[in-house]
């Protein structure tokens, strides 16, 4: 039997929960925002500051970006572009990791790995200490959805789309009514979002929830990258391998191209 659409699944709590809900995804399960979608420009930026040189960006403006996007990622530096820029213990400690096990090219592979090793830094030293830097992060909250989400659906499932990987951040969401349409989705089709062509079906349609669930794909579409998700996620599927399945670990990190 096929699960249940997304637009018969989401009833009568749907329509308010739109109207009401937060514009960013309240159940995050990556750290990116609209100007950092991954670690590949972070690797020459820490260096740098490493380094005592100026971030290699030509704006003032970029160069503050930078530094308010690597704080807001893990507390990996402290001060300003302009004054007293350094990298904190925890920033010292990942750059240094990325540059012993060679993590410093573009490749998917690559960014699967400095994502596993900045995650498992975290863990390690705990956001707590640089909470003042700007690192809201909730680390340890992420992976545990991630471990719920899989046990729902295979983990390749989160990754299909740039939509199956966001949706269950934003649908996450309870309002003042007590409705969370990801619990109710769970409920009714034990997490199966649908397809990507039944919610564009249900934003082109003539009902009253369309123009929410428009808005709600087109946040979706502009403010996250289907790469920079997959390889988080795909990242936190290692970190869940070593811990609970460490007999699979090394075929998944051979296919999906992470250096060992």
């Amino acid at each position: 039997m096929a699960p249940t659409p997304p637009n018969q699944a989401l009833t009568s709590g749907f329509l308010p929960w739109l109207g009401a809900r937060t514009k960013g995804p309240d159940a995050p399960l990556d750290p990116w925002g609209t100007s950092l979608r991954n670690t590949k420009r972070t690797v020459a930026w820490m260096t740098a500051i490493r380094d005592g040189q100026p971030i290699p960006l030509d704006a003032d403006r970029s160069k503050e970006q930078a530094v308010i996007d690597m704080k807001a990622l893990a507390g990996l530096v402290s001060g300003y572009h302009n004054n007293n820029l350094a990298l904190t213990p925890v920033g010292t400690v990942v750059l240094q990791t990325w540059q012993d096990e060679g993590l410093v090219g573009e490749s998917d592979g690559e960014e699967v790995a400095r994502c596993i090793h900045l995650i498992r830094h975290v863990f390690l030293h705990g956001v707590e200490a640089t909470a003042a830097l700007g690192c809201n992060v909730d680390y340890r909250g992420m992976y545990a959805r991630w471990i719920r989400l899989r046990q729902l659906q295979p983990p390749h499932y989160w990754w299909q789309s740039v939509e199956h990987a966001q949706l269950p951040s934003y649908l996450d969401w309870t309002d003042l009514n007590g409705y969370n349409p990801w619990s109710e989705l769970v409920e009714k089709t034990s997490g199966d979002v649908g397809t990507v062509a039944q919610w564009q079906s249900w934003a082109g349609s003539v009902v009253p929830e369309a123009a929410g669930v428009t808005d709600l794909l087109a946040r979706i579409r502009g403010n996250h990258r289907l790469g920079g998700s997959r390889d988080f996620r795909q990242a936190l599927e290692c970190i869940y391998l070593a811990e609970f399945d460490p007999a699979s670990l090394s075929d998944t990190l051979t296919r999906w191209g992470v250096p060992t």
